[in-house]
Parts: C-alpha cells; structure tokens; sequence
C-alpha cells in the first residue's frame, strides 16, 4: 500500500497531512507545533507510545482520562481544550477514517469543538479499503469484547470528516 496514495486521497478531502519517517520525527512536529494552550487526547495507544502527553505538558495544559483519576472530568475537559489529539482504529488507502470508541468522546471530539485536530496514525492502521473484508475483523473483535466487558461500543465510519455538512454517514 502506498502512503502516497492515501496522502493524495486524504488532501483531496480538506484535511492537512504531514508525513514522517519514524514516530519521533512526528512527536518533534507536534511538540513544535502545539504551544502553550490546552490540549485533550483521546484514548490512543499510539499516542501513549509517543510519549506526548509528558512531552506536551512541559509547555501546555494537558488533559488524558487514561492519566486523570476521574475519567468523565477528563473527558469532558478534554471536549473543551482548545487543540484535540487522537488516532483512529483503521485508516483507508481511499481516505476513509474508522473508529471505535466506548465512551464517544474521542468521535465527538473529531468532529467538534476544537480550534485544531489531530489525527496520529501509525501505518500499522492502512487498509485497502473500508468494506466488509476490511473492517470485519475489527467488528469481530468488538462484538466479542463488548459481549465479555458488557461495553457497548459506538463505531463510526467517516467518509468526509473533513467537510463538516457531510460529518460521520454511517453508524454500525
């Protein structure tokens, strides 16, 4: 799969895509480009493998329901920070943003509120495409996981979060 293609398909929907080499290349642009402001994150384990909540709290406010003691406090200052970081669970070699979220706030987040988001996404999450073959086994594991942690999940597929009159068309 190229990253060219999905750059190119991604520009074509409205949204601003910086590519880089390795994880720390990325981390350097975002500890440069975000400064002194509020910043929330959505539940990401890239970002956790990034280290940017520590980095970006030494010259901004930060605020992580997987750091706080009070998740719902977090979340909802989160939904108020003036810049939004998150990842999302599959990313489409045509544009097409997936995810899945429990609790919601990383999916409202994206698409509302915020002066600036963004989207870190490692190419561990490029697929062809989001049709069944591509996002089934995502589906497949949430079911399973739901059903076991009693969970209910919301899953959206965005086929132009860019365009805010279009926002997330499809709810699973």
């Amino acid at each position: 799969m190229k990253f060219d293609t999905v750059k190119q398909n991604l520009e074509a929907r409205g949204y601003a895509v910086q590519v880089f080499s390795t994880g720390k290349e990325a981390a350097d642009y975002l500890d440069a480009a975000i400064d002194k402001t509020s910043v929330g994150f959505g539940g990401s384990a890239t970002l956790e493998a990034l280290g940017l909540y520590e980095r970006l709290g030494t010259h901004n406010q930060t605020v992580w329901h997987w750091k706080w003691e009070d998740k719902d406090a977090a979340r909802q200052e989160a939904q108020a920070a003036g810049v939004y970081l998150t990842s999302v669970n599959a990313l489409a070699e045509t544009g097409e943003l997936v995810n899945i979220d429990g609790a919601g706030n990383r999916v409202a987040s994206t698409l509302f509120g915020h002066k600036k988001v963004y989207f870190v996404i490692g190419r561990n999450k490029l697929v062809p495409t989001v049709g069944n073959e591509d996002v089934e086994p995502f589906l497949d594991w949430l079911e399973s996981f739901s059903q076991k942690s009693g969970i209910k999940y919301t899953i959206s597929i965005s086929e132009d979060a860019a365009k805010a009159s279009d926002g997330v068309k499809k709810y699973f």
